[in-house]
This record gives C-alpha cells, sequence and structure tokens, in this order.
C-alpha cells in the first residue's frame, strides 16, 4: 500500500521520494506519454527563436494539449486563444512570449501574471507552463496540489489552503502554492546531499495524491484501434518512450533552390520498435522542434535500413522538405539523431554530429 502524503512529506528515505515521484507515471494517459516526455525537455531556449505563428502553433499543438487532457478543456481553452489568430492579434502573443522567457524566476507573482495574459490560462494553466520553462522555480498548481497539501499535517500555509477554492485559484493562491513546493525541493536536496529536487517534481508528487481515481488504464477496444494503427509499436503500453538512433542523410540529389534532398536512416537492426512491415511504406506523424509533419516511413528487403522519406507535409497539407524542417531546427546532414517512438509520433531530437 502506498503511503500517505503526510508521511511521504516527513519522510527522509530517498528511495521513498523517488518511488513517489515515479508513480506519475501511472496517471499519465499512454496517448500522452510522448507529448509529457517532450513538455519535460522544454526550456525558454527552445522558444526564442519561435515567430509569432510558431508560438501560437506550440500553445496551441503542445502546451494546452498537455495541460488540458480533456478534450472539452482543451477546446474552450483554445477557443479562447484562437482569438489571437481570429482578431489578427498574434503580435500581442508573441510579446508575452518575449517577456516570459526573459523574466527573473524567482518572482513568483510576476511570473503568474504575464503568464495569466495569454488567453485560455488562469493561475493553474499559467504555473503549468512556467514550472515546464523553470522547473526549478516553479511548480504546477492546481485542485490536485491543494487537496494533496491539505493531508499535510503542521503546514504553516494551513488555514490558506482550507479557504482556497482549488476549482478556481488566485494569483495569491499559487505564489502560496509554489513557496510551499520551493521550500520542500531545498529540504530535500540538503537532506539528500542533491540537486535534483524542484518545484516541478513536488507538484508532480502532489498531482498523484491529489487524485481520487486509480491510474488510467487501456481497455481492449482503444487497445485494438492503437495497435492496428500507423502508430509505433509502444503506443499502447503506457511506458516511456523507446528511444532510437537514426541519421540524417544527403542524397546526392538537389532541389531548384540548391537544397539537397535529405533523408532520416534507421538501421534495420535498430527499427524493431517502430511497428513497420519490411518491404512498405508506412505514414508516421513527425515532431521536430515545435512543429508537427507527415511523411512515410519506408523500407525494401535489401536495405539494411529503414528511411523517413524527403517529402513532408505539415499540419495544413502544405508540401515542405525534410531537409527544411531539419534545418530550421539546426540539424545538419550525417547529424545523429534520437527517435522518440511513443503514442503518434516520432519525436526527431538532435545528437552530436
Amino acid at each position: 500500500m502506498m503511503i500517505t502524503i503526510d508521511e511521504l512529506w516527513n519522510s527522509e528515505n530517498p528511495m521513498v521520494w523517488e518511488k513517489a515521484l515515479q508513480r506519475y507515471w501511472e496517471f499519465v494517459k499512454s496517448s500522452n506519454i510522448t507529448l509529457e516526455h517532450s513538455m519535460e525537455k522544454l526550456s525558454p531556449d527552445q522558444l526564442i527563436n519561435l515567430d509569432a505563428h510558431g508560438w501560437y502553433e506550440f500553445l496551441r499543438d503542445q502546451y494546452f494539449r498537455w495541460k488540458y487532457t480533456a478534450n472539452n478543456r482543451y477546446a474552450t481553452t483554445t477557443r479562447s486563444l484562437r482569438r489571437y489568430l481570429d482578431e489578427n492579434a498574434l503580435e500581442e502573443l508573441h510579446n508575452i512570449k518575449r517577456r516570459l522567457i526573459s523574466l527573473n524566476p524567482s518572482d513568483i507573482a510576476y511570473g503568474l501574471k504575464t503568464a495569466q495574459e495569454i488567453r485560455g490560462l488562469g493561475c493553474a494553466g499559467a504555473s503549468g507552463l512556467l514550472s515546464l520553462l523553470y522547473p526549478r522555480s516553479f511548480g504546477t498548481v492546481d485542485q490536485f496540489a491543494v487537496k494533496a497539501l491539505r493531508e499535510v499535517r503542521g503546514l504553516p500555509e494551513a488555514t490558506d489552503l482550507q479557504r482556497m477554492n482549488e476549482i478556481s485559484l488566485s494569483t495569491h493562491d499559487g505564489v502560496i502554492l509554489i513557496q510551499i513546493m520551493r521550500r520542500k525541493a531545498i529540504q530535500l536536496n540538503q537532506l539528500f546531499n542533491s540537486t535534483e529536487w524542484t518545484p516541478r517534481k513536488i507538484d508532480m508528487i502532489l498531482w498523484t495524491y491529489g487524485r481520487q481515481s486509480d491510474p488510467p488504464k487501456v481497455d481492449a477496444q482503444v487497445s485494438q484501434k492503437i495497435t492496428t494503427s500507423h502508430t509505433p509499436a509502444r503506443a499502447a503500453t503506457g511506458e516511456a518512450p523507446v528511444l532510437v538512433e537514426a541519421k540524417v542523410r544527403g542524397l546526392g540529389q538537389y532541389y531548384p533552390n540548391g537544397k539537397e534532398r535529405f533523408e532520416i536512416h534507421i538501421a534495420k537492426t535498430k527499427a524493431i520498435h517502430l511497428g513497420h512491415k519490411i518491404g512498405s511504406q508506412m505514414p508516421v506523424q513527425l515532431q521536430i522542434g515545435c512543429k508537427f509533419y507527415n511523411g512515410e516511413l519506408r523500407s525494401t528487403v535489401n536495405n539494411k535500413y529503414l528511411w523517413i522519406s524527403a517529402k513532408v507535409y505539415d499540419q495544413e497539407g502544405n508540401r515542405m522538405t525534410l531537409v527544411d524542417a531539419l534545418s530550421n531546427n539546426g540539424i545538419v546532414k550525417n547529424q545523429s539523431v534520437e527517435l522518440s517512438v511513443g503514442s503518434g509520433n516520432l519525436i526527431v531530437m538532435p545528437l552530436g554530429n
């Protein structure tokens, strides 16, 4: 039986804390595993070069999908976000990004207020974005964190926690909750002589304790739908994605603009988790940087590798080239990359040259 949050909060056993942190992944839907791992690696540096439309697409296609996993919540929040597009106000949204990536993360209230300027984000949504950008300074504050912390005896903020409306947290509430998370992370790092504990990790633990339902299970109908679709082999398992090493190769063939055609090659010996039938063509969805593309994974019986074709399409169906999608993210010819094989997408991540 899992120990209570009150027992955990007072535990001085690092293994107990680590076990509680790993429990987070039991609650993540299998369809969200790949996105979770992608968001874990987010940093302000990744957002610097996004233009106004790219920032809007990142919020719509990645962050809002990460934060609002219920379809109805995603629909209502993105409806608010879409007003920037409908009103030709993407530059207004872009200015918020500029302030977010240059803010002083020690100022909790300013960070929350700035992120809440994004249409569709309240205090909880704002804190989630900040926790991904600045995990050593922010944690996600939501109803689950409040419910869990109310069960911890002796907290100086106990009265504040009781008066909070956990469904509609104020900025002041958010500051209090994040201060608790910061304080606990500092305590654990001092106790375990570590630098690993962050407010973000504390919020991941609180999220699991604050939930009332059991970890989601993939039922037989959903499992069959996932495993029979054009999706990497581990999509229905609920496990962390597999990382498959690959290589960007130039074909010695050139487009009219002078750019060389690129493919991504994967050795057959490393491709077991791709769910691909040798000698066939399989549609795949690629995530390169903050954008998504539709492409094809191909192979022949004689070649020793599989390859992702040079032709891809963006989310609007416009034909593009793989070389442009890669080079826009600093990935060059002969560079090694990792493919994160998870639910629905292949995330292309650069390695060293």
